[in-house]
């Protein structure tokens, strides 16, 4: 890591071998009349189809990176590219068919829709797409069927454990084939035998999809199997390094 706050990849690269390009990107937030800066001119470059975790204490900017990157928040300064376009370049309309194409989330607390059925919630980003109905069956039942919970199907969010409801968040953050999967803290409200779990799913689940993983976390078990880790502190990029596991 060098002091110009940026991580840097092989110089050899092209841009077309990133799923993400961020360029001296900052944010600030108001509270009231106060200014809050979540990010200070962070740039970094994340491979396509790889393993990353972005670390650091609650509060550091992490979230707010991963926000900037899913294209849920904008930067007040700097670029951004995913999957090779400038995403501030886009309309509103045309930002959300890319996110709802391209990038799949899964949440700390799952965020699945309590009323209907697992095979209800990993459907759902079908619909939005707008995916004919045997399309949507076909790649339900291949989502549910790769992450073990097939046999619950038909059961709603309350009747499932937390190691099974992310299990569902997995299903339905891969099931449209987006090619940028974000998980903000994904283990942690999960046991550590669970954690280790869902962190084995997800690494199978990856190399299987060729898609690229993004982390927020402070779990030291994904910090193990990453091939890339940004550490964030106080808005900033401080620290960038390589697994012993990168391909």
């Amino acid at each position: 890591m060098n002091g110009t706050n940026k991580a840097i990849n092989d110089t050899n690269a092209t841009g077309t071998d990133f799923a993400v390009r961020l360029a001296a990107i900052s944010k600030t937030y108001l509270w009231g009349s106060v200014g809050v800066e979540a990010l200070k001119s962070v740039s970094l470059e994340i491979y396509r189809r790889s393993f990353n975790v972005i670390a650091g204490p609650s509060g550091s900017g992490k979230t707010t990176l991963l926000n900037v990157v899913g294209c849920i928040d904008s930067p007040g300064s700097g670029t951004v590219q995913v999957c090779g376009v400038d995403v501030l370049s886009l309309g509103d309309d045309a930002l959300s068919d890319f996110r709802a194409k391209n990038i799949g989330f899964i949440f700390q607390n799952f965020n699945l829709i309590p009323v209907v059925s697992v095979y209800e919630n990993v459907e759902y980003p079908l619909l939005i797409a707008r995916e004919a109905k045997s399309r949507r069956r076909e790649r339900v039942l291949k989502a549910i069927e790769s992450v073990g919970i097939a046999d619950l199907a038909l059961r709603r969010p309350n009747e499932l454990s937390g190691g099974q409801r992310q299990r569902v968040a997995i299903a339905r953050a891969l099931v449209k084939e987006p090619q940028i999967v974000l998980a903000d803290e994904p283990t942690a409200n999960l046991d550590s035998k669970t954690g280790t779990a869902i962190i084995e799913l997800m690494k199978k689940m990856q190399a299987e999809s060729h898609c690229t993983f993004i982390f927020s976390s402070h779990d030291r078990q994904l910090f193990e199997c990453a091939e890339e880790t940004f550490t964030m502190r106080d808005g900033c990029l401080v620290g960038h390094s390589y697994g012993d596991c990168r391909k």
